[in-house]
């Protein structure tokens, strides 16, 4: 199986040795690519034996072996080989919408990667018919609770400032339930507000653009409605 076009191969990239002649007890083992392709090859480190070499493309496949697989390190996450923001996997499995998210969980591993690098799409989504009508798929969705959507605090970080949070030990755990800080979360969106950005005109804005929290906006022409009565779906 001939590897993939040159460029595809991108530095930390991990790919697997195949077809060498001079080296075939090489064949089959995992390498990190160190660099760009220079004079028709690729510097590489054999990960068993750390050896570095310079192999042709032609040489190198992409695989799903290696130990970092499904891995996060740094904020990064490694699909088939290859580097991702762990931001970026969020996005396409869950902030994108849950139709979009389980279409990507349902794509192999490979075309996983091919998708998160920008080189195919994930195809057609199917109709949910509980989204709003006009919104063909939710592009936003809120933390549920997780943190604030608004300020971007985390739930341990607001209770902290909470009079129970700040006498707390350092490594005490913040309590799951949301009787310990203020807080809002739309059911629909999953927006969540803190106590401050709650009253905020903007952050305290949900994602739903019909309504704020369950409760419904001024209809579209209507005097009362202000600028910042609008969301993204």
């Amino acid at each position: 199986m001939a590897g993939p076009p040159q460029d595809d191969f991108s530095v930390q990239q991990h790919v697997k040795l195949h077809g060498l002649q001079a080296r075939p007890e090489l064949n089959g083992q995992v390498v990190v690519v160190l660099g760009r392709l220079r004079d028709g090859r690729y510097p590489v480190k054999v990960l068993e034996s750390a050896e570095s070499m310079l192999v042709k493309p032609i040489n190198l496949e992409r695989t799903n072996a290696s130990p970092e697989e499904g891995k996060v390190v740094d904020n990064r996450v490694m699909r088939y080989g290859e580097w991702f923001s762990v931001q970026a996997l969020l996005d396409r499995s869950m902030n994108e919408g849950e139709a979009a998210g389980d279409a990507f969980a349902a794509l192999h591993a490979r075309a996983q990667a091919d998708v998160l690098a920008g080189r195919r799409s994930v195809g057609p989504l199917p109709t949910d018919p509980s989204l709003p009508e006009g919104c063909p798929r939710r592009e936003w969705v809120g933390s549920g609770g997780a943190a604030c959507d608004g300020c971007g605090q985390s739930r341990e970080e607001l209770w902290r400032k909470t009079w129970d949070g700040a006498e707390a030990d350092e490594d005490a755990e913040p309590p799951s339930d949301d009787d310990a800080i203020e807080i809002d979360v739309c059911e629909r969106c999953k927006y969540m507000a803190c106590e401050n950005c709650a009253v905020h005109e903007s952050r305290g804005t949900c994602y739903c653009k019909d309504a704020n929290f369950g409760r419904a906006y001024p209809p579209s022409g209507d005097p009362d409605r202000a600028w910042y009565h609008t969301g993204k779906w």
